[in-house]
């Protein structure tokens, strides 16, 4: 059934003229508006414009299929300022690029330079969805944009396709329309830099990657172009919180590129760690990089066992006293599987034995698991 409704509602010093709305079964409320979250450019260095996205100057409200559905504030303690702003996800039918036929975010911006600007979102993919919104300047369509999905949920900025083209100075109206629900967005950035993201930190950042190394994780960052920079803080993520887990001197040359890494002991559980960079200035100013995750490996415990060089017999020590059985293997110096036995516990006792009577003197590497989980071989000298 189509719903029509009669809205009007303000925008700067001026009323929009009276409209019915009938848009595939959408109706468009009133807006919420707050006046004081009115933003004006920067205008020193990249002429930015920076939006909390949670604080719109008005927040239209859309009714679809009986139910009103608005932008809405939320928290995160890893988004900017520890929120962020999304529709609540409902399963909804994507939305066409229509004004006033989907919930509607409007910023006010006063604009200090005219000219071609671009635009920088900072999103992320809950539960690994695609996401997408529209995107309007003073009424006029710019953008549908659809985010790349982060596989991790983490927050990242990208850069849309559409541009604004501001042909005065003063205020104008950044309108953002729901396409997807469940599109969740932290920030939004306009600037006249086309190459905002590459050029926002003192030095360009090529690369940053983290892997999991088993009893640590490696985080490698690749630069070029430090100009007066100081030195990079590496950081992770905790429940509540970043924190400096290592520092790294730069190297402070233009010309060429510069590789650093930090290896940060692995707790040994399998959640995903969040690792960023900041990169300081020789004045104390400081930039932030982007974030990247790293999904941590388990750590093995180690296969303890004595004596070492051994004749007979292996004594095999059980630390864990809900080990119920451990089954071991031994390889010899040529790669191959020569031994593999299940061993149970010695009734009362904290180690188990391995015979090795039928295996020559010689160099070995003995692994093994303890019901099921694996322990970090060792090796293993039989000598008689």
């Amino acid at each position: 059934m189509f719903l029509t409704d009669f809205i009007m509602h303000r925008r700067g010093s001026r009323w929009l003229a009276p409209v019915w709305l009938v848009i595939l079964g959408c109706t468009q409320l009133t807006a919420q508006a707050d006046p004081a979250n009115v933003y004006t450019q920067d205008p020193g260095a990249d002429k930015l414009v920076s939006i909390p996205l949670e604080h719109p100057t008005r927040n239209i409200a859309t009714l679809i299929e009986g139910i009103f559905y608005r932008w809405v504030e939320d928290t995160d303690i890893t988004a900017q300022d520890s929120a962020y702003t999304r529709v609540p996800n409902n399963d909804l039918p994507v939305l066409p690029a229509i004004l006033g036929g989907s919930p509607t975010v409007e910023f006010d911006v006063n604009f200090v330079s005219t000219g071609t600007h671009y635009i920088y979102f900072r999103h992320r993919s809950p539960n690994q969805n695609d996401n997408s919104l529209h995107v309007f300047f003073d009424d006029g369509f710019v953008d549908t944009h659809e985010f790349t999905v982060n596989t991790d949920s983490i927050w990242e900025t990208e850069q849309i396709a559409g541009t604004l083209n501001v042909t005065t100075t003063g205020q104008h109206t950044i309108q953002i329309l729901m396409r997807e629900d469940g599109t969740s967005v932290d920030h939004l950035t306009i600037s006249d830099n086309p190459n905002l993201l590459s050029s926002s930190l003192p030095f360009k950042l090529l690369s940053l990657e983290g892997e999991a190394r088993g009893d640590f994780n490696r985080i490698h960052w690749t630069t070029t172009n430090e100009i007066a920079t100081d030195r990079f803080l590496v950081q992770r993520f905790t429940q509540r919180d970043w924190i400096t887990v290592g520092e790294r001197t730069a190297k402070n040359i233009r010309e060429g590129t510069h590789e650093y890494e930090w290896t940060d002991p692995a707790d040994g559980s399998t959640a995903t760690v969040l690792y960023r960079l900041l990169a300081y200035d020789l004045d104390g100013s400081h930039t932030v990089s982007r974030t990247v995750s790293v999904r941590s490996a388990p750590v093995p415990d180690d296969l303890r066992f004595f004596p070492n060089p051994a004749r007979d017999r292996l004594h095999v020590l059980l630390d864990k006293p809900a080990v119920r059985q451990l089954t071991l293997t031994v390889v010899d110096a040529m790669g191959r599987r020569v031994l593999e036995r299940q061993c149970d516990r010695v009734a009362g006792s904290t180690y188990t034995d391995l015979p090795l009577e039928t295996l020559p003197d010689g160099i070995y590497r003995v692994s093994g698991t303890a019901d099921g989980r694996v322990l970090r071989p060792q090796p293993l000298v039989i000598r008689r």
